[in-house]
């Protein structure tokens, strides 16, 4: 059998439709969430994504720690969002911290 026997194989189908940040609600989301620090399994509860279109989305938009802030400096307070978050929540969840020290202490 020679070379010019054998077929050529055809490329692997795509399995979905292709990434658009801002086309696509769950694309963009993904992002959006990424970009404020939530987790990977948080992302997925809230759009339609797996685990790995999530890391893969991610991936692709560039918000990786090479070139971008970490989602972990959300939870430890050094992203410039968490100032932001803390500050429009601080107010609601202070009054519900107060009605549960004052019911339960």
């Amino acid at each position: 059998m020679s070379v010019s026997d054998t077929k050529e194989e055809a490329p692997p189908k795509r399995l979905g439709k292709p990434v658009n940040f801002l086309a696509n609600r769950d694309d963009h989301a993904c992002v959006l969430l990424a970009s404020m620090g939530f987790s990977t399994a948080y992302i997925c509860q809230r759009t339609k994504l797996s685990h790995s279109q999530v890391s893969y989305r991610i991936q692709k938009a560039g918000l990786t720690i090479a070139n971008h802030m970490s989602r972990s400096d959300f939870r430890n307070g050094t992203s410039p969002f968490s100032d932001l978050i803390l500050g429009a929540a601080r107010q609601v969840v202070d009054v519900h911290l107060i009605r549960h020290l004052k019911a339960n202490l």
